[in-house]
């Protein structure tokens, strides 16, 4: 792994996006990223940084139902976390 990311180039990236059944938009909301940002990791414009790497290689080796059980308590984590009562994000 480089010191900015790992090993993800940007058709993996969409693969394994593709593979959840969610648009950008609803795989970013999962993540806590922003449309644009998933948007800009698959066409190559951005990179993402090791732990991102490190969450899609585990999302890529679950199956279909693991997969979206994970994706699941991970949008509760980053509602919880991460979204005010006012559904804004926090910073």
């Amino acid at each position: 792994m480089s010191k900015r990311g790992g090993r993800l180039s940007p058709k993996r990236f969409k693969d394994i996006r593709v593979s959840t059944g969610l648009t950008q938009d609803a795989f970013g909301k999962y993540l806590g990223l922003a449309k644009l940002s998933v948007s800009q990791f698959e066409t190559g414009f951005r990179k993402p940084g090791k732990q991102l790497v490190l969450l899609m290689s585990y999302i890529e080796l679950l199956n279909d139902r693991k997969r979206h059980e994970f994706l699941k308590v991970l949008r509760e984590i980053v509602e919880k976390e991460f979204v005010s009562s006012s559904g804004k994000v926090r910073t």
